[in-house]
């Protein structure tokens, strides 16, 4: 490649496409970098300057995106690339005093359930009239390809009006038995806040936040969940039960007792997941899933949440589950190794009595 004022991006999105990598890194002063199965490899031999990677940033954006990336200093958006076909998710970011950008590769094809290895018990939620859905992980493990797969079934088994507020679209969803509405941040709405103002007023049935970021999305969220709307939203903890820990640090303290009523009502489940490498270097998730059973609303209305996780272990109800226990049938039936389970282990000591006992 030659140096020129600004990246050959399509070079690199086809190289992405061709070998199947999840993301592109180009930092000022390094090489242009890939992360494929989880780990990084070189995609060049050129290093980038700050000047190029300032030009090639500005050339992916709009001009209103430019204005709002000099402001803020982040930008999210999506572009679509003419060479490949595919969809790419962009996060532009200042460091060191310099324009950085990562490229995730967005699948053409929204996944369905089946082919993520996700648990059948996802099926029946997506499909419940009201409530509250979270899907809680850490940043880049497929919450948002979860999510999607879950409203392509929705889509496929009922009829309704599914409308997401999204920063930004990644998958485009077609109608099938469902429509959709898909708006995205500062494209389609000016804020979250005036967007989910406004949703009320689109008779949806189903309302997806890409994420829950502030303690107004949470309100909202769980008034749609009681009044007759599915809502659902990602959120960042590391499982189920810390996930409404995480929603209880966005309210003053004297504000809990009404919040877990209102979460032992309104909340479907919280799903979890994280992602493993399988014995044949495929990354598959690993899902916990915690259901809002008669048990668990009690433990929530109580804000007792530290039970909850022996709740999720000692319940009979069909589709919960612990991260050990979607680990250990990993390891059995020979998907992952016994390190990748032990390493993937919300607790590698009761992980290892697992596998010892049953």
């Amino acid at each position: 490649m030659s140096i020129a004022s600004y990246l050959d991006i399509d070079r690199y999105l086809e190289l992405m496409v061709e070998n199947h990598a999840t993301d592109v890194f180009f930092i000022p002063n390094s090489l242009v970098r890939m992360k494929l199965k989880g780990k990084l490899i070189s995609a060049g031999k050129h290093v980038v300057t700050p000047e190029m990677t300032k030009a090639t940033a500005h050339r992916l954006m709009n001009e209103n995106q430019r204005k709002q990336f000099e402001r803020e200093m982040e930008m999210d958006f999506c572009i679509n690339s003419a060479k490949t076909g595919a969809r790419f998710r962009v996060n532009a970011y200042r460091q060191q005093g310099s324009v950085a950008m990562v490229m995730r590769y967005v699948r053409p094809q929204v996944p369905n359930i089946k082919e993520l290895n996700l648990p059948d018990i996802l099926k029946e939620v997506i499909l419940k009239r009201a409530g509250l859905i979270l899907v809680a992980g850490g940043m880049g493990v497929g919450k948002s390809t979860t999510i999607a797969a879950m409203l392509d079934h929705r889509n496929r088994e009922m009829p309704g009006h599914i409308l997401c507020i999204e920063d930004p679209i990644e998958f485009i969803h077609k109608p099938v038995k469902s429509i959709f509405s898909q708006r995205e941040l500062g494209v389609d709405t000016h804020s979250h806040e005036l967007a989910i103002r406004g949703a009320m007023r689109e008779s949806p049935d189903v309302v997806m936040m890409g994420e829950v970021r502030d303690q107004k999305t949470m309100q909202s969220l769980m008034e749609m969940g009681n009044t007759g709307v599915l809502a659902i939203s990602t959120l960042h903890a590391r499982n189920t039960y810390q996930a409404l820990q995480r929603v209880l640090s966005l309210f003053p303290a004297e504000r809990h007792g009404d919040l877990c009523l209102d979460l032992s009502m309104s909340l479907v489940c919280v799903v979890s997941q994280r992602l493993v490498l399988t014995k044949e270097n495929k990354i598959l998730p690993a899902l916990e899933v915690m259901l809002n059973n008669s048990v668990v609303a009690d433990l929530i209305l109580q804000g007792k949440l530290d039970q909850l996780k022996n709740a999720i272990t000692n319940s009979s109800t069909p589709g919960m589950q612990l991260y050990e226990d979607t680990l250990l049938k990993m390891y059995k039936n020979g998907t992952i190794s016994l390190e990748e389970a032990l390493n993937k282990a919300d607790s590698s000591v009761d992980m290892e009595r697992r596998l010892n006992f049953g």
